[in-house]
């Protein structure tokens, strides 16, 4: 009887190590599956990883492309631009001494107006060219306050105003188009 025991427990013994055989199976399947899987899934976010940075890359590329051809643009339109600008205001200034000496004084602060659009054309140019050298790390700012009478002169002829007397301030803090100018190296960035 305890043989018959024996073999009965033995049986058993069998039966628990081939399901833990079974089992053990199973999980190095299931290991080697989920291995297999985390590789691919790291192969894949490589590939990814890979193609971002060479869009990135190539973005990156056509970007300062892009910037070189808007510097030549700028530099090639200032030419382009301020040449005959240069020539508009220097022959508006000698018709200008023409007519004052003939006396047309009307005719003379018409010309005035001109010669004034065109120095405030040249301005915007000038600063669009700074505003370009800034952006493109050639041109370093220092802002600090400014009282420039040219700020003034501007503020006045843009809003269409008469200049008070020297007693008030110009401009007026009250006027709600007034606006505090900040000077640079360069210029003062205009108030209106």
């Amino acid at each position: 009887m305890w043989v018959r025991n024996l073999e009965a427990r033995l049986a058993r013994l069998r039966n628990i190590v081939a399901a833990g055989l079974a089992a053990l199976a199973l999980v190095s399947t299931l290991v080697g599956t989920l291995v297999y899987r985390m590789r691919a899934a790291a192969a894949a976010a490589e590939e990814r990883d890979r193609r971002a940075t060479m869009d990135l890359a190539l973005a990156r590329d056509a970007a300062e492309q892009s910037s070189r051809a808007k510097s030549a643009f700028l530099a090639v339109m200032s030419h382009e631009l301020r040449t005959p600008l240069h020539g508009i205001i220097g022959y508006s200034e000698l018709i200008r001494e023409d007519l004052q000496e003939r006396g047309e004084t009307r005719m003379v602060e018409d010309i005035g107006h001109a010669i004034a659009a065109g120095h405030h054309l040249t301005d915007i140019i000038s600063d669009v060219l700074d505003y370009s050298k800034i952006e493109a790390g050639r041109l370093e700012l220092n802002p600090a306050p400014s009282t420039s009478p040219r700020s003034s002169r501007t503020w006045s002829s843009c809003s269409g105003r008469s200049r008070p007397s020297r007693a008030s301030a110009w401009p007026p803090r009250s006027s709600p188009d007034w606006v505090p100018c900040t000077a640079t190296p360069f210029e003062c960035v205009r108030c209106c």
